[in-house]
């Protein structure tokens, strides 16, 4: 693993039943990056992002995090599952939405204190969501509720965040705006990691994609594996010609 890099991934393998999900993966993923896991329906990309994330354990092989034992470093790791995996009628606010990822810096007895506080309004103000601190999390829009979760994310001071299919159900200005917001992270030195089906805005925002169809198809810049034969194949489509 080389000191630039977040995770690695090796030779990871993990079935449901006699079903494999994937098989024998070996990526490494570089800091300071938007890396995109795309491919077709049940391919595995879901079950990667768990993987990466600690959620589930490989039935072989292992992740690394900055080094060493993914365990050692899961405060580091901040994963956002599908919207619709996510219980929105449970009554939390953003801003007690925000504070659950402070809880591991407090022993059972303490409050918080003024500097976390500060912490998570911070947070939420880097997301855009100042007067929306009250508002129950089912009743905000789609693109309100990926940005209170990336905020809970950058309160906990995550260095990698994990997003599996962030853009589902956003409209246009909303999938722009979320587009700047992982831009920024990035550019803040951290690393975002997601599983994105939408070819068309790929290249817009991601700085390297993983092709994945059960296994490794391709790994390398966006604009490299969008053009690819690869991404033909992947998608049973030999004559599709190059896409932009």
């Amino acid at each position: 693993m080389t000191p630039n890099s977040c995770l690695l991934a090796r030779n990871l393998s993990f079935s449901f039943g006699e079903n494999p999900a994937i098989h024998e993966i070996s990526v490494e993923f570089t800091r300071g990056k938007i890396t995109g896991i795309m491919g077709p329906n049940g391919s595995g990309k879901s079950t990667l992002l768990k993987c990466l994330s600690g959620i589930i354990e490989p039935h072989s092989g292992d992740v690394l995090a900055f080094g060493g034992l993914l365990s050692d470093f899961q405060d580091k790791i901040s994963y956002i599952p599908q919207k619709e995996k996510i219980d929105w009628d449970f009554p939390i606010t953003v801003k007690d939405l925000v504070r659950t990822s402070l809880y591991k810096s407090l022993k059972w007895y303490e409050r918080f204190s003024a500097e976390l506080i500060r912490l998570s309004d911070q947070a939420i103000q880097t997301m855009g969501l100042e007067g929306f601190e009250n508002k129950q999390i089912g009743q905000l829009s789609g693109g309100q509720q990926q940005r209170a979760f990336l905020a809970r994310a950058l309160a906990s001071n995550a260095e990698v965040f994990l997003l599996d299919e962030p853009f589902t159900g956003l409209d246009a200005k909303a999938t722009e705006d979320l587009i700047r917001i992982l831009k920024k992270i990035r550019d803040d030195g951290k690393s975002v990691i997601v599983v994105h089906h939408d070819f068309s805005n790929a290249a817009l925002f991601l700085d390297e994609i993983i092709l994945l169809k059960t296994t490794v198809l391709k790994f390398g810049s966006a604009n490299e594996v969008i053009n690819s034969p690869e991404l033909r194949r992947a998608f049973g489509f030999p004559g599709m010609g190059q896409m932009h």
